[in-house]
């Protein structure tokens, strides 16, 4: 049987910026991703075998977005571009803070673009934005987490502010990735189908795998990426499954639980499997 492993988060290095700038080394980088608003299969970032995949729409909602993340009406009180290390190759190349978002649709927050240059899976990277008022006091802390980043792919994360964008004088940000990166799919199993099925609410990664092995799985984890386009991961969400013996198949449909702006952006999708959790 393959038992199940366990593998811990830890930071192997922070980052740290401001509305103000502050002190940072490196040239700037700027990341950006010019999405077309077609479904396709990314074979380089995150290993899928079986179908190509499908996308059905439920409803009126939900299209394709056009890959601009500026949306008009965003208004950006500031920003950064000067790369700062987060480790094993992964860094924040830029990020800003809107106090609109989606004509203010959307809570404020900050927009950060973490790209990834390590060898290798990354294995969860997870930013921390600590919104700040004019004394300096800590307004709110909030987190958001990509499960995985392949080398040369860049995530494009989004961390609201579920408050008053006025109170917001200054945010900082910090970055932590696992110390040593899972094992992902392992040999045995397969993606017999997957698929991005959209719904006037909500899109969900619709996929079925198989154990094609001579042993069960003690636990599974399902790793369901959102892409804007092949390179560029909008974010991430995972579903876990107890024991899949020989032969057996496992069917599951995950939200990407994005509000409806970034909903609107996700173009195509890819998925993995570990049997880590993490």
């Amino acid at each position: 049987m393959h038992r199940r492993t366990f593998l811990a988060l830890a930071g192997t290095g922070t980052v740290a910026g401001c509305l103000g700038g502050g002190e940072t080394t490196g040239e700037p980088s700027t990341t950006t991703g010019a999405g077309d608003g077609t479904t396709t299969e990314n074979g380089d970032a995150t290993t899928t075998t079986g179908d190509t995949g499908t996308e059905t729409t439920t409803g009126t909602g939900g299209e394709s977005g056009t890959g601009n993340e500026s949306e008009a009406g965003n208004d950006t009180t500031g920003s950064q571009s000067t790369p700062m290390a987060i480790g094993r190759g992964a860094s924040v190349t830029e990020h800003e803070f809107r106090s609109e978002v989606a004509g203010g649709d959307a809570s404020p927050g900050v927009f950060a673009t973490v790209l990834y240059e390590g060898e290798g899976h990354s294995g969860r990277i997870t930013l921390t934005v600590a919104f700040l008022d004019e004394a300096g006091e800590t307004l709110d802390e909030v987190e958001a987490t990509v499960a995985d980043l392949a080398p040369e792919e860049s995530w494009e994360a989004y961390v609201p502010f579920e408050g008053d964008a006025g109170a917001v004088a200054d945010y900082e940000v910090s970055g932590t990735i696992m110390d040593e990166t899972p094992s992902f799919n392992p040999s045995e199993m397969s993606f017999e189908s997957f698929s991005l099925k959209r719904t006037d609410e909500e899109v969900y990664f619709v996929a079925t795998v198989k154990n094609n092995g001579e042993e069960a799985f003690e636990f599974l984890q399902a790793n369901c990426y959102f892409h804007r386009t092949k390179e560029v991961v909008l974010g991430s969400n995972t579903t876990t499954k107890e024991g899949l013996g020989p032969g057996e198949t496992w069917t599951f449909e995950v939200p990407s639980e994005m509000p409806a702006f970034r909903r609107e952006q996700i173009g195509t999708k890819t998925g993995s499997l570990s049997t880590v959790e993490f």
